[in-house]
């Protein structure tokens, strides 16, 4: 779970629009929330290491909800099974379950003139549908990390903050003038 916290010099005109607003703040709020995901969902597209692009489709942004307790919580998702890999690396063996693999069937011949070569498998080894069945195996599975969510959270920080802070003096704007209407045409003061 992520908490950005919001530092800004209006924390106690914020607190006396929670305790007068309440629900009227929530669409200043939820505009806030909505554009700092977006901002690291932009970022994190722009750093993530890009072979297919698979992994940068699979990056959204999930408009925000209200939260059990006061306030709004947001979500970048990301779809592909192998997002924590990229963003954390592995170092350890894996069971690979068995499979069939389909498509040109190649391997890296390991000694003689060809050594490192890569060569075409027989046809004895390949079935009719040119597929072949690959056995359950271990392997040792190790891929360096390539962070871009992280990173993307760090780099949106001062982005966040502002739009927060923004939706925060907007609408302090418009509800004290909505106020100072009401007390006016009231002649008196609200509590």
């Amino acid at each position: 779970m992520l908490t950005i916290e919001i530092e800004t010099p209006t924390v106690e005109r914020a607190a006396e629009l929670f305790r007068m607003f309440g629900d009227e703040l929530e669409p200043y709020l939820r505009a806030a929330m909505g554009n700092s995901l977006a901002e690291i969902e932009y970022r994190a597209k722009g750093n993530v290491h890009v072979v297919t692009g698979a992994l940068r489709r699979s990056i959204n942004a999930l408009k925000p909800e209200p939260d059990v307790s006061p306030g709004f919580s947001g979500r970048v998702t990301v779809g592909e099974p192998y997002a924590g890999v990229e963003e954390f690396g592995i170092n350890r063996t894996v069971n690979v379950r068995a499979h069939t693999r389909r498509g040109r069937v190649t391997r890296v011949v390991k000694s003689g003139a060809r050594a490192g070569k890569r060569v075409r498998l027989s046809a004895k080894k390949i079935e009719a549908s040119g597929s072949f069945s690959v056995r359950a195996h271990t392997m040792n599975m190790r891929r360096e990390a390539h962070p871009y969510l992280r990173p993307a959270v760090a780099e949106a920080a001062q982005a966040v903050n502002n739009f927060h802070r923004l939706a925060l003096e907007v609408a302090w704007r418009r509800l004290s003038a909505d106020v100072e209407a009401a007390n006016t045409s009231s002649g008196g003061r609200a509590a």
